[in-house]
């Protein structure tokens, strides 16, 4: 399999699959970004269409390939699907969980306003930040 992109090819037959490999493909990859030959963004959504064409290949792969995992333990291990319970059954639950929802919602509120709130005699307090998400670009892609 060759993998070809900024006028560089890749060979991937015989690439040995090691973390450290990953680090130096990307940074082949990343190149010609890196050295101004290329806008980052149209690298990036390049990059963004193979990693969805793969998830959709891999998806197609996986019964099969799972099948084989069992007798490739030294490069592949299964791990087994599980139940997702439906808490939302169970009334005691649900009630908890609305009320966190509504206590959640009072909290996000509090902090977007410069004015104290308060809800049912209660003073909803500002909470702090935890961690802030990262900022990320969405592609289109034609149909």
């Amino acid at each position: 399999m060759l993998f070809s992109m900024n006028n560089t090819s890749i060979d991937l037959v015989g690439l040995e699959l090691t973390e450290s490999n990953m680090s130096k493909l990307a940074g082949i990859i990343t190149k010609a970004v890196d050295d101004g030959f290329q806008d980052s963004i149209e690298l990036d959504r390049r990059l963004k269409f193979i990693e969805e064409t793969i998830k959709i290949a891999r998806e197609k792969l996986n019964k099969s390939a799972i099948i084989q995992a069992y007798n490739h333990s030294d490069i592949a291990s299964v791990r087994n699907g599980y139940a997702i319970l439906d808490y939302d059954t169970d009334s005691a639950y649900k009630s908890i969980k609305d009320r966190l929802s509504e206590r959640k919602s009072h909290l996000d509120l509090a902090f977007k306003s410069k004015d104290e709130i308060v809800i049912n005699g209660e003073i909803i307090p500002k909470i702090s930040v935890k961690n802030y998400t990262k900022d990320s670009v969405i592609y289109k892609f034609s149909k």
